[in-house]
C-alpha cells in the first residue's frame, strides 16, 4: 500500500514539474500595415488627421503592477489576497492633435464574421466576485486617465503610479490612455482586430489595429521560440 502511494505522489510530482517547466506563453503582437507603424515590437500607432492613437497589449508582468496601486485595490483586501483575471487586456492611448473636443466611442474585437466587445466594470464584478479578485476595483481599472508621458507607446509605464482621471471630452492637445479588458478568444484564432470608433459633434472615425496571437513553450525540453515573421493577413 505505501508502495502503491509512494508511486502516485511521484507521478503527480513529475506531471507537476513537466507542466510547470513547459509553461506556454501568450503573446499578442500588432501587425504593422499603411496606417500603423510599430514601437518597440508590441505597441502600434496610427496618426490620422487630429488624432494619434496608439494600442499595445499589456503583459503579465504590467498586470501585476496593478495589484501595487492603492486606487486599483480595495484597502481592506491585502494585495497578496489579490490577483487580476485571466483575460486579454490592451491599453489604448490617445492624442488629441486637432482643434476640436474628441471621444472615445465603440471599441471591438473582430475575427471572422464575430465582433465581440470590452467587458465593463459591472460584468467583471458580476463575475470575479470572490477571492482572489474580490478586491479589484474594476471601475476604476477601466476609467479614462490623463497621460502626462511624451510618447504614446509607453512600454516602460508603471501602473502602480498616480493617475488622474479624465472627465468629459478629450480637448484638443491632451494625453488620455485607458485599460481594455476582453474575454479569452477561439485558441484556433491567430489573426483579429481592435477596432475603435474616435468620434466628435461633427466626424466619426473608425481605426483598426490588426493583431496576431503567438503561444510557445517558455522553457522547458521542447522550448519553442516565437517565429513572428509570417504575419500577413
Amino acid at each position: 500500500m505505501k508502495l502503491k502511494s509512494g508511486i502516485i505522489i511521484l507521478l503527480f510530482l513529475s506531471l507537476f514539474k513537466c507542466s510547470s517547466v513547459n509553461k506556454i506563453a501568450t503573446d499578442i503582437v500588432p501587425v504593422e500595415t499603411l496606417q500603423a507603424q510599430i514601437i518597440d515590437n508590441n505597441c502600434a500607432l496610427i496618426i490620422s488627421n487630429n488624432i494619434m492613437l496608439a494600442s499595445k497589449e499589456i503583459k503579465e508582468e504590467q498586470l501585476q503592477t496593478i495589484l501595487n496601486n492603492d486606487r486599483f485595490i480595495d484597502k481592506k483586501i491585502s494585495p497578496k489576497f489579490s490577483r487580476m483575471p485571466k483575460l486579454i487586456y490592451f491599453i489604448i492611448a490617445l492624442e488629441n492633435t486637432g482643434n476640436i473636443p474628441l471621444n472615445i466611442g465603440e471599441i471591438k474585437l473582430h475575427y471572422n464574421n464575430i465582433s465581440i466587445n470590452p467587458m465593463n466594470a459591472d460584468d467583471l464584478r458580476n463575475k470575479y466576485n470572490s477571492l482572489p479578485y474580490a478586491g479589484l476595483k474594476f471601475g476604476d481599472i477601466l476609467s479614462l486617465y490623463k497621460s502626462d508621458t511624451g510618447e504614446l507607446c509607453d512600454n516602460d509605464m508603471d501602473f502602480s503610479g498616480d493617475f488622474v482621471k479624465y472627465k468629459g471630452s478629450i480637448l484638443s492637445g491632451d494625453k488620455v490612455f485607458q485599460i481594455i479588458a476582453f474575454n479569452w478568444i477561439p485558441v484556433q484564432i491567430r489573426k483579429f482586430n481592435l477596432s475603435i470608433v474616435i468620434k466628435s459633434d461633427i466626424i466619426k472615425k473608425i481605426i483598426d489595429f490588426k493583431l496576431i496571437r503567438f503561444e510557445y513553450r517558455q522553457s522547458g525540453k521542447y522550448y519553442i521560440k516565437p517565429v513572428k515573421d509570417d504575419i500577413s493577413f
